[in-house]
């Protein structure tokens, strides 16, 4: 935090000494405590929710590499859930490992399917766990899946550091930009949403195995 403040100019400093008003003292402070964040996991509390501060997006990151991202992450997700039930539950994972609700909503679609192309009836009949799993729940559904309790306790929350609530806030800020990208209206996401969404992206790569490390990434930009 002291290299960090040393290395802002003397209008920015100001900046932070004027403003008085809980919002933006909040604000000063998530920004100060970002790596620490990052790397230790410190002051997770300021960000519950998904109202916390976060980084402008890379300047070199265009809309296209972001919804490149953006679907890769979805995509990789859905399979590391995957791997994890599996390991956990073997061939019952999608009975034990999907909340009945998420389950429900998959065979909904999948007979809404049928009648819109029945001559696919036989195919769509047959169609296996793991293919619903990919093809037929939407992006909450995979939020729903990891905070389920069982789920959670025995495999995920090791995964996402412990800290259910602050888990939830990311992906729900995955769960926003990604939506906002997969209908071209990235236009309408504002500016601080978007920052949330992006660094939200990352931090869930990150927990799954994906890419280079935020707080890299952060330093890179400061630098």
């Amino acid at each position: 935090m002291i290299t960090k403040l040393k290395g802002m100019s003397e209008s920015e400093r100001d900046r932070i000494r004027k403003v008085s008003s809980k919002g933006m003292v909040s604000q000063n402070a998530q920004m100060l405590i970002w790596d620490l964040k990052e790397e230790l996991h410190f002051g997770l509390e300021l960000w519950h929710k998904g109202r916390g501060w976060a980084p402008e997006v890379p300047k070199e990151e265009t809309d296209g590499n972001i919804r490149a991202l953006l679907e890769d992450t979805e995509k990789s997700l859905r399979d590391f859930i995957i791997k994890e039930l599996k390991t956990a539950y073997g061939n019952k994972w999608w009975r034990q490992g999907i909340p009945k609700g998420v389950r429900d909503r998959a065979e909904e679609k999948v007979d809404a399917q049928i009648q819109r192309e029945k001559w696919k009836t036989t195919e769509l009949q047959a169609i296996s766990s793991e293919r619903k799993f990919k093809g037929f729940i939407d992006t909450p559904d995979l939020r729903e899946t990891i905070k389920f309790t069982i789920n959670w306790n025995d495999l995920f929350e090791n995964k996402f550091i412990k800290d259910r609530e602050y888990t939830m806030a990311q992906f729900k800020s995955f769960e926003f930009i990604r939506n906002k990208y997969q209908h071209f209206a990235e236009h309408e996401c504002d500016e601080i949403s978007k920052n949330l969404g992006y660094w939200g992206m990352q931090w869930i790569r990150r927990c799954i195995g994906l890419g280079k490390t935020i707080r890299k990434t952060q330093k890179d930009r400061i630098s």
